[in-house]
């Protein structure tokens, strides 16, 4: 990713460049076409998409203010900035998955690892609930209790086959805090 696509974004991103890609935020669309590959419901597109935006802003120049925007399980770990490794790694939600993935990749297939976790990451918001709402200024925005939900560790749950696969990536977390069962 070219330094000048990340540093010409705003630093403020539209749900709406997320979900149906911008010509005007190029940090946005290269996002939304990333996550496009991958078969993910509207609200963990937007989630995942907010979430990769931001940690990318404050990567490429990283301000106090950045760094605060960045939920705190999001922060990076020590592992992160001790042991080199591929930049993907570093968008794993949970920080002990970010530490064990970075530790122990060698003994997997990432690709596969990274489909399975694109299918079994969950956001726990209801089916079919809106996501976005119009603001008083006419603007789309992210509805405040989905943004609430989504910048708290516990508003993500991970599908059982993600942890029953591959446990040692698990390993250390509360798996019954993070197990994600259907509504």
């Amino acid at each position: 990713m070219h330094g000048s696509l990340v540093n010409d974004s705003p630093d403020a991103v539209s749900p709406i460049d997320l979900l149906y890609g911008s010509k005007h935020n190029l940090l946005a669309a290269w996002i939304h076409r990333s996550l496009r590959r991958w078969t993910l419901r509207e609200s963990e597109r937007l989630a995942i998409g907010w979430l990769i935006y931001t940690f990318t802003k404050w990567r490429a120049e990283p301000t106090v203010e950045r760094y605060a925007r960045l939920p705190d399980y999001y922060r990076p770990v020590a592992e992160q900035i001790l042991t080199p490794h591929p930049s993907y790694m570093d968008i794993m939600l949970w920080q002990r998955l970010r530490a064990n993935t970075i530790a122990k990749s060698a003994g997997h297939d990432m690709d596969h690892v990274i489909q399975m976790l694109a299918c079994c990451l969950k956001v726990r918001w209801p089916w079919g609930e809106d996501i976005l709402e119009l603001g008083d200024d006419g603007e789309v925005r992210m509805r405040q209790a989905f943004f609430d939900v989504i910048t708290r560790v516990e508003g993500w749950g991970l599908a059982p086959e993600f942890i029953q696969a591959f446990p040692d990536l698990v390993d250390g977390l509360d798996i019954s805090s993070i197990v994600y069962k259907e509504p």
